[in-house]
């Protein structure tokens, strides 16, 4: 077993250990949480998840995932493994700063805190950082005779924000004795007070072994490089985030929180390039003097030292940002600007559900994903398998659209579509086509991604070229084309010095293109023309970049968990799509042992003593139960053993899907001959076949093939498996997607 999940189980047995703590608790500190301040619920949710955990262990699943009481979220987890142990709830923090906030305004008669945080709002820089969807940082300067100004709009941001989408923040506020180590906090303090609250947002739905390494990576956590690296590794994690930070609460730690901004800087811009992220990040200070100079980076002052407010230029009203929220329209008797909607929602009372009364007078029908009551919602394709993802508008120009994915089988298609974020099936597709494409086309948010799934009408290279053509005739920014569906696999291969084993379900993704059916025909047979390796077009660079990241370790084990999470969702969702044959029905017959009758019933011509090689016709088409193919001569699979036997099998000798990465052969005859099989892939080191990449990859200049294995390419090989395999190619599709950054 994995030590890191001993640890985990030793963890949760600590934790259990305070139950009886909690009966002895008499009083519990406002906004403090510890494990002495949790309730009995809590530590019955711990006994359910160790229940599942042992579960996990005992059927060899660590990848599984674990779905978390919701008694007892990730973060508390985390939060109580630490020595400190406690954490204080942001949301009485924020308590504390509003009633700090009011009392400093009753004693200040003075005319220049009139209009608190009206002019903050109009700020053009304000405007950009709010409604972009890069990861962005801004500076807010604020002179002390003006910092009501700041307080009120840093209250009203936040509470306007967090309709929308996760924020974390860390204010201003005086030492009280009653925060413990808040009450005079240190850099570190502050960070894991952030941190912590980052991981307040974190999915219920997390593997074993994800949650199991989480844990190992934050209980090692001491300096502040290791603090920060965690943080932002944090925020990668979720699709949308604002972190607000008043370094004026670290006024006595200038020196060593001197170069946090430019921390943030590389990391908001290292997401921009890599991440599908959007980190926002807003750093609140009496002067930027004190920091290092950040390009890009702009400062909105509220206030200089003499006292008198100042603006650089005159500034428009405040869009609403589209991204954020669902286009909510005034009331036809009353006009408001744009920034008296904004402002509504953070002005009213709770009791008064500001953006429910909004959202209930628009008449914009655009559905849009926000973040409302602490989760992602609120509209779900209709059947779909839906992501924690704010997604952009339609595409108005075929430019826009940055993927593509080509299917050829109907079930090929549905699996895929099944797992689109969003659908755009309002969108006019004869605008988006060019003039000759006879493709048809399903349009929306795949990854984070404006995609495009076209569908073939047939299978072979010509299909694949002419829809290949055609879209990319039609959509000219296409940055990546991906061809997914199902193939014929080669059980076992050496790669690296490696025996390597492949089973049913499991997912190959193409580095190489072999055409196999490119040659010459000679009467004893079919001389593949060499160099015909690569013919087809090699992948760009940046692909074969991120190829080579994905077989990294972490990497690999990242996407693999994202893989098995998306067809963990889509298996409960669309059980009408697919479902999971069973091991029993992995069957590997030995590559020269004919698919034909067999025994006492067998036909003359499968009996013919002169040629064994002859089969005849009906038996092609018919189940191995019904010819009496011998169960005896399968080939005995590691990968398929009962894991329950044997709780102490490694990760690799599971049956869940395994990514495979290596060569594809591709070519218009349909592979069915173990013999063959097994020669070709020896010869050229190829892991599985099919029939479309060969012409597909032949028109587009970025085409990646992500296939599922649905037989072994033999005599034997049937469609049971094509639904479940055509599920692992879209789940790992998706996850492969979710890692590829576009590069313009």
């Amino acid at each position: 077993m994995d030590d890191r999940i001993l640890k985990f189980l030793r963890e949760i047995d600590n934790q259990l250990s305070h139950a009886a703590d909690v009966t002895r608790h008499e009083t519990s500190q406002a906004g403090l949480v510890s494990l002495q301040t949790e309730g009995h619920d809590y530590f019955v949710g711990l006994t359910e998840l160790k229940d599942q955990i042992l579960n996990s262990i005992r059927s060899c699943t660590p990848w599984a995932v674990l779905t978390l009481p919701d008694t007892v979220p990730p973060w508390k987890l985390l939060a109580f493994s630490r020595s400190s142990g406690s954490f204080l709830e942001p949301e009485h923090l924020l308590k504390r700063y509003r009633e700090l906030h009011e009392v400093v305004k009753r004693q200040d008669t003075s005319s220049n805190n009139d209009n608190h945080a009206q002019m903050i709002w109009e700020s053009k820089d304000l405007e950009h950082w709010v409604t972009t969807d890069r990861s962005f940082m801004i500076f807010l300067e604020s002179a002390l005779p003006f910092n009501l100004h700041l307080e009120r709009f840093l209250l009203e941001l936040i509470t306007h924000l967090s309709q929308h989408h996760p924020v974390v923040h860390i204010l201003d506020l005086p030492p009280i004795p009653e925060f413990g180590a808040l009450g005079a906090p240190t850099p570190q303090v502050v960070l894991e007070h952030l941190t912590t609250h980052v991981l307040q947002f974190l999915s219920p739905q997390m593997s074993l072994q994800c949650i199991a390494e989480t844990l190992t990576s934050f209980e090692r956590l001491q300096n502040l490089q290791e603090w920060f690296e965690f943080l932002l590794q944090s925020c990668k994690t979720i699709p949308r985030i604002t972190i607000v930070v008043d370094m004026r609460i670290l006024r006595s730690f200038s020196e060593v929180v001197h170069s946090w901004p430019s921390i943030f800087a590389k990391s908001t811009a290292r997401l921009n390039s890599t991440s599908q992220s959007c980190l926002k990040v807003m750093f609140v200070m009496s002067s930027v003097q004190s920091f290092p100079y950040l390009e890009n980076a702009p400062v909105v002052s509220v206030g200089n030292l003499n006292g008198n407010a100042y603006w650089s230029s005159p500034f428009p009203k405040l869009s609403v940002p589209r991204p954020m929220k669902p286009h909510p329209k005034p009331p036809s008797t009353t006009k408001w600007s744009r920034t008296e909607v904004i402002m509504s929602l953070s002005t009213q009372s709770e009791d008064e559900k500001p953006a429910e009364t909004l959202l209930e007078k628009a008449a914009d029908s655009h559905e849009y994903n926000v973040w409302k009551g602490g989760q992602f919602g609120p509209t779900p394709v209709s059947g779909s398998v839906q992501s924690a993802r704010a997604p952009s508008v339609p595409p108005k120009t075929s430019d826009d659209i940055r993927i593509a994915i080509l299917c050829a089988l109907t079930l090929e298609a549905n699996a895929m579509e099944a797992l689109f974020d969003y659908h755009w099936d309002d969108v006019d597709k004869s605008r988006l086509k060019a003039l000759g494409d006879k493709n048809s086309y399903t349009f929306g948010i795949l990854g984070g991604h404006q995609t495009v799934l076209a569908y073939m009408p047939g299978m072979g290279k010509a299909s694949g070229a002419m829809v290949a053509s055609h879209c990319s005739s039609s959509f000219r920014k296409v940055a990546l084309t991906l061809l997914v569906g199902v193939c014929g696999g080669v059980p076992f291969y050496t790669q690296d010095g490696v025996s390597q084993e492949l089973i049913l379900g499991d997912v190959i993704i193409g580095e190489e293109i072999v055409i196999h059916d490119f040659g010459r025909q000679y009467p004893e047979g079919l001389a593949r023309k060499k160099g015909s390796r690569d013919v087809p077009g090699r992948l760009p660079s940046e692909a074969r970049s991120l190829l080579s990241q994905l077989k990294g370790v972490r990497h690999m084990e990242r996407l693999r968990e994202r893989t098995y999470s998306h067809l963990r969702l889509l298996m409960d969702k669309h059980s009408n799509l697919v479902c999971y044959p069973g091991a029993e029905r992995d069957r590997l017959f030995e590559g020269t042992y004919r698919h034909k009758h067999h025994g006492p019933n067998s036909c003359a011509v499968c009996s013919s003593l002169r040629d064994r090689s002859v089969v005849c016709y009906g038996a092609r088409d018919s189940a191995c139960e019904e010819l009496g193919c011998d169960e005896s001569r399968t080939i005995r699979r590691e990968r398929l053993r009962n894991p329950v036997s044997n709780p102490m099998l490694s990760r690799s000798a599971q049956f869940f899907p395994v990514i495979h990465f290596g060569s594809i052969a591709s070519g218009d005859q349909v592979m069915k001959s173990g013999e063959d099989r097994d020669r070709m892939a020896r010869s050229e080191d190829i892991l599985a076949f099919e029939m479309e990449a060969a012409g597909v990859c032949d028109v587009v200049s970025c085409c990646l093939v992500i296939k599922g294995v649905c037989d072994y390419a033999d005599s034997h090989k049937n469609k049971d498996w094509q639904k479940y395999a055509a599920a692992t190619a879209a789940a790992c599709t998706k996850a492969f997607l979710q890692e590829w950054s576009i590069i313009d």
